[in-house]
């Protein structure tokens, strides 16, 4: 009869013996899961029972925006269940606030390809036409001075007194992956040395930080419900 040996790798020294068929042993393996924010719920809904929450504690992290639940804290081999709240890729894509400078007609043809993010899809092809067709009016100032003791300045200044491109556009779109489409007001900014637009948007700013506490308040509310007896930190 063939004899296996297996020595498990702990502080015990346990001695292992498998003989013929028996089944090979494998060490423990660390539960290790990441989803969306809600993988956290998901998780405690079903197998509430099947733990001792006492040994368990959930850490919230806003600013990075997870929360992380682990399972037998002092084991040495404790799992780990984290939900993530990403940021929208349809969100993303449009750099708002994050001070990238588009070419006008690379922005008049990212425009026509995501029209569909527009809460008017009319305006976002009117758009798009201002853009292919530019039609800008500037003034030039030029500004001299000179104190007769060395000091001398000559300032040329330019910017735009008439453009057709609007000073801003309403996106609706979703936040973060999971969430709800939402209607944004995004200004435009046109640079006066070479046209290209930036997307600026203070209520973008605003509500990312509404949604994103008020679907990490939600989760924390429901774990709450389920597990009074969990420990709950915020980081």
């Amino acid at each position: 009869m063939e004899t296996k040996v297996h020595v498990t790798p702990n502080e015990k020294g346990e001695l292992i013996i498998l003989q013929g068929n028996a089944i090979p042993h494998y060490d423990p393996v660390k539960l290790d899961l990441s989803g969306i924010l809600n993988t956290i719920t998901e998780f405690i809904t079903i197998r509430v029972g099947e733990i001792d929450w006492l040994k368990c504690n959930m850490c919230v992290d806003r600013s990075g925006k997870i929360i992380t639940l682990t399972i037998n804290e002092s084991d040495h081999f404790f799992g780990t269940v984290k939900g993530v709240l990403e940021m929208h890729p349809d969100y993303l894509k449009f750099d708002i606030n994050r001070g990238k400078w588009w070419p006008q007609r690379d922005f008049g043809e990212f425009v026509k390809m995501n029209r569909a993010l527009f809460a008017d899809r009319q305006a976002a092809m009117s758009l798009v036409n201002e853009l292919m067709n530019l039609d800008l009016k500037t003034e030039k100032e030029l500004k001299k001075s000179d104190n007769n003791r060395g000091d001398f300045e000559r300032v040329i200044k330019q910017k735009v007194i008439k453009s057709n491109i609007p000073e801003q556009l309403t996106l609706n779109v979703p936040l973060f992956k999971g969430s709800p489409r939402q209607s944004i007001i995004v200004e435009i900014y046109v640079n006066p040395d070479n046209f290209s637009v930036q997307l600026v948007s203070p209520e973008a700013a605003e509500k990312v930080q509404e949604v994103r506490d008020k679907v990490f308040d939600e989760v924390i509310g429901k774990v709450r419900e389920m597990v009074p007896t969990l420990l709950i930190y915020e980081k």
